[in-house]
């Protein structure tokens, strides 16, 4: 009986964190509906990155004012994809929006308004007030091995 009680406990626990996982996805989402997402090339299934996942994609940045100038770019830059975990202050939070509606394999151009890019600051080669453009391509996702499990306290 006390094993079938820290079963359920388990699988309560781990339903209760894949909740609250779609839910932060839903509000990020939400957030951030003034990022477009134009798809250029369809991904594969239905299944979509989530908050911790670690994600794998190639991205070049431009200005909406000057798409042909290149502000950075995963294969010039690193020479390889880029790979961050979703959540982890790594990238935009906005890039992570758009990351968190696009499937393995999709190809897409996504516009970030200044507001919720660099705002009137801006970064490095990136001036005030710009809107950016980011190539993406999703090329894969998968669960952070680090990523912690709820703790079970024994009944």
């Amino acid at each position: 009986m006390k094993e079938i009680n820290r079963q359920n406990v388990l699988r309560i626990l781990e339903l209760e964190t894949i909740l609250q996982q779609k839910k932060l996805d839903a509000q990020r989402i939400k957030e951030h509906q003034s990022i477009e997402v134009k798809t250029i090339y369809e991904g594969e299934g239905d299944e979509r990155p989530s908050l911790g996942m670690k994600v794998t994609f190639h991205f070049t940045m431009t200005t909406v004012n000057d798409s042909e100038r290149v502000l950075e770019s995963s294969r010039q830059r690193y020479k390889a994809p880029f790979s961050c975990i979703l959540d982890s202050k790594q990238i935009l939070p906005s890039l992570e929006a758009a990351l968190l509606q696009m499937k393995r394999g999709e190809v897409a151009n996504v516009v970030i308004p200044s507001h919720l890019a660099y705002g009137k600051d801006g970064y490095a080669n990136i001036p005030s007030d710009t809107d950016l453009i980011f190539r993406v391509e999703l090329l894969d996702f998968t669960l952070h091995p680090k990523r912690e499990r709820p703790k079970v306290v024994d009944l």
